[in-house]
């Protein structure tokens, strides 16, 4: 299913379809296309139906639901299937021969029915589902995924396939469920109530005339379907229990055919008589199949202890998968494929043995390593408790040791011979309800460590290291108890000046630093990255062949807009002065020394004193817009933008120089070097923007769309006053007092920083002209102050976006 950056890209694609149409048509026919929402859907899917069959004149879509997403494997890991399929076939040609030697000398005769279970697991073990196409059931009960393929036919060479899935993979991906929103949503559109949200769903898209209107015409769809059913009755579709305890919502036709899957895998491993045996020993003989499937191996996932690899494969539903590699002929592909897994059912019943390996009153559950590199390994383990838990404590013992090991969601109480760590729960992480899960990642990092350990864990419940406990972050992974190597223990956190507050700011605080550490641009492998599913990108960003890469990313896009950037980065800064001590009692120091470094490096990379040069933007806005995926996945070109004399940008290198000087305050005591370094560019960038005076976003006009800018002379005061602080130099006092501005500010944004001098000015010089305002300030925003709120206390904000005030 389509996120929702997925659906606005396909309402963008719609309603550039509708805009040809109407430069097409009559002002008549115009009208009439406008308000022709469902016919605009179906006339998308005939386009992109016509791509898929392209290469045969046959249509075999006529009897199948609607198409909505196309998985496809990546070429490294077809690359292994081929390898280990080619080495899997021919262990089985010389067990063949061997076997018709024997037959041949009347030893060792089979059944029938075990000939036709070898046949079977030959089939299973051979087969290469590259491509799977899913299906979407539409009926009057409701839509929903469906657990089948489509069969498509095979391609007379490799070339014409690869021509193939670049032409239909993008637009798979955007077409995807053709604007049906989740299964639930889908469900009650489908139902007769539906009708009546039809005609809402047209107003709304007849309405966006502009790429502004598209994110509000998107709420007010989910806003529409959501309300369409209050009782949460999913349309006619009916609840339907796997194998795994997950629940899914299907039509009638489909709940017969998973039943009778199912029952199928049951008839398969087990005897007749045992067929009227206890459910759950069923469900038991399954999973202990399933170990021994290829499927999972393929997913990288151990074997249990005991499985063994002599079981049979189980037989698999019959599964329309299309297979391109090794074709002849359709009865070739007919046979490869007539026993292929079922591939939402195996990830289902995956699911039920990874659970098995998961619980928590296991004495040894399993520790999974999923990425390494020279020096250094990321791994995770799961619990999954079949009780509720307030506290937990468990012993994680790899098979090498370590010089340091990083655990972000526990602390580490002690250690032994580099490789067995005591761990418990962090504050957040205590409670664990019956059922759920709680997935605990770790880094580990040994020099000269080219392969990473293996690694068992044994879990303990509440009460014998006690409960609660410090609540950590990500970062470098050195705060108090998050981190220990081969040296002395780390004692836990005894709760000494906890907030006795409602609220865990604590908890809040460690998921801000998280949230920053996920916005970062670069090379993050080999690092302290402290979010295990971000990985390099933008690896090549440079101006002109000068490296800037690094940096933070901008509000889910990709561009790299240095304005709000150093503005985020001076406020984050601001806040670390002003309350060290808060980050030190919550155990955040580091991991917040650590996301402000990030910033800071990339503004010394974009800013070239001897060249009088900054580098102010990273990618193209317009372009990025139109490419909805993973960083890691960025394909378009990425533009740099700078500004140099005689193109000035006051603003944003005022805001730099904020950024450098309460950097320079802030390491002084950890890292004077890097505070010299920095306490340098700020005087350098700050004497550049004085010089040059100017809005950046006149000199870069591929900036205004987004973060355009109103004036200079804000950041230029704000930057003085915190040159002033860092330094004690007069001359900036002097010039922050010159761009002084009174009144009382609406805010304090990217684009507006005039409170923020005002604060700054008083504080240095206890000036009530300079507190007045100030105060006019926090007061406006206090009940009665003008500010208006909703009933449940929100600001309304009149002004601008604050999704952009990063505080």
């Amino acid at each position: 299913m389509l996120n929702e950056a997925g659906y606005l890209q396909l309402f963008h694609e719609i309603q550039k379809y509708v805009k040809v149409e109407e430069e097409k048509s009559s002002e008549a026919d115009v009208e009439r296309k406008k308000h022709a929402f469902g016919e605009i859907l179906e006339s998308a899917e005939r386009q992109f139906l016509r791509h898929l069959i392209k290469f045969r004149e046959k249509s075999f879509t006529a009897d199948y639901p609607r198409l909505v997403i196309i998985n496809l494997v990546d070429k490294e890991k077809r690359h292994k299937e081929e390898e280990e399929r080619k080495k899997k076939e021919e262990e089985e040609r010389k067990k063949g021969e061997e076997e018709k030697k024997k037959q041949e000398n009347g030893e060792n005769l089979k059944t029938e029915q075990e000939e036709e279970d070898i046949d079977d697991n030959s089939k299973v073990k051979s087969r290469e589902a590259n491509y799977c196409f899913s299906l979407m059931c539409e009926n009057e009960e409701g839509w929903h995924d469906v657990p089948e393929t489509i069969p498509f036919p095979e391609f007379t060479d490799g070339e014409e396939e690869e021509t193939y899935l670049s032409m239909a993979a993008p637009y798979a991906a955007r077409i995807n469920s053709i604007l049906k929103y989740s299964g639930q949503q889908m469900a009650v559109i489908a139902t007769p109530a539906g009708k009546q949200l039809q005609e809402k769903l047209l107003s709304h898209a007849s309405a966006v005339t502009s790429e502004d209107e598209v994110e509000k015409a998107y709420n007010n769809i989910i806003k529409d379907v959501t309300e369409q059913d209050e009782e949460h009755t999913y349309g006619g579709l009916k609840k339907t229990s796997l194998l795994n305890g997950k629940t899914l919502w299907l039509c009638g036709k489909h709940r017969e055919k998973v039943g009778s899957i199912t029952e199928q895998r049951y008839k398969t491993q087990l005897k007749p008589t045992q067929l009227e045996e206890d459910k759950p020993q069923r469900e038991k003989t399954v999973v202990e199949a399933v170990s021994n499937t290829p499927t999972q191996a393929a997913a990288g996932q151990p074997k249990p202890s005991g499985a063994s690899s002599s079981q049979k494969t189980p037989e698999q539903p019959k599964s329309r998968v299309f297979n391109a590699r090794n074709s002849k002929s359709p009865g070739t592909l007919k046979r490869q494929t007539s026993q292929a897994c079922n591939v939402m059912m195996k990830e289902l019943l995956i699911t039920v043995l990874l659970a098995c390996l998961s619980n928590v009153n296991a004495e040894n559950q399993g520790v999974y390593i999923t990425q390494k590199w020279p020096g250094g390994f990321h791994g995770y383990f799961i619990l999954r408790p079949d009780h509720t838990l307030h506290g937990w404590n468990a012993t994680l013992t790899l098979s090498a040791d370590v010089d340091k090991l990083t655990i972000w969601a526990a602390d580490i109480v002690s250690s032994s011979s580099g490789n067995t760590f005591v761990i418990k729960n962090k504050g957040f992480s205590a409670d664990v309800a019956k059922n759920d899960e709680i997935k605990i990642e770790f880094q580990g990092d040994k020099r000269g460590m080219s392969n990473p350990p293996s690694g068992t864990i044994s879990i303990g419940g509440a009460g014998a290291l006690g409960s609660g406990g410090n609540t950590g972050g990500g970062g470098t992974g050195t705060g108090s108890g998050s981190n220990i190597g081969g040296g002395p223990s780390v004692p836990p956190y005894t709760g000494q000046g906890q907030s006795q507050m409602k609220h865990d700011y604590s908890k809040a605080m460690t998921l801000s630093i998280l949230f920053f550490d996920a916005q970062r641009s670069g090379r993050l492998s080999g690092t302290n990255n402290p979010i295990p599913w971000r990985g390099d990108s933008a690896l090549g960003d440079n101006g002109d062949g000068h490296d800037l890469s690094g940096g933070w990313y901008d509000a889910g896009d990709h561009v790299k807009f240095n304005l709000p950037m150093s503005y985020s980065a001076h406020v984050l800064g601001w806040g670390l002065q002003k309350f060290k001590d808060a980050y030190q009692r919550a155990g955040q120091l580091d991991m917040m020394y650590d996301m402000l470094k990030w910033p800071l490096d990339y503004f010394l990379k974009c800013w070239e004193p001897n060249k009088q040069t900054y580098w102010v933007q990273v990618g193209d806005g317009h372009a990025d817009h139109g490419f909805w995926g993973r960083p890691e996945d960025m394909h378009m070109g990425r533009p740099a933008f700078k500004i140099t004399p005689g193109n000035p940008g006051s603003d944003v290198a005022g805001n730099t120089a904020s950024a450098f000087a309460i950097g320079a305050i802030v390491f002084k005591d950890k890292d004077a070097g890097y505070a010299g370094r920095l306490l340098d560019a700020a005087k350098s960038i700050y004497q550049f923007a004085k010089s040059h005076p100017g809005i950046y976003s006149n000199s870069v006009p591929q900036s205004k769309d987004f973060y355009g800018s109103n004036g200079w002379k804000d950041e230029m005061c704000e930057a003085a006053a915190e040159l002033f602080k860092a330094t004690g130099d007069q001359q900036y006092l002097n010039d922050a007092k010159q761009w002084f501005s009174g009144g009382t500010a609406w805010g304090y944004s990217w684009d507006d920083k005039t409170v923020g001098c005002q604060l700054l000015l008083w504080e240095a010089t206890q000036d009530n002209q300079y507190k007045a305002p100030v105060e006019a300030f926090v007061n406006s925003y206090k009940p009665g102050g003008g500010v208006p709120y909703t009933r449940v206390d929100l600001y309304i904000e009149i002004n601008g976006d604050l999704n952009d005030m990063q505080v």
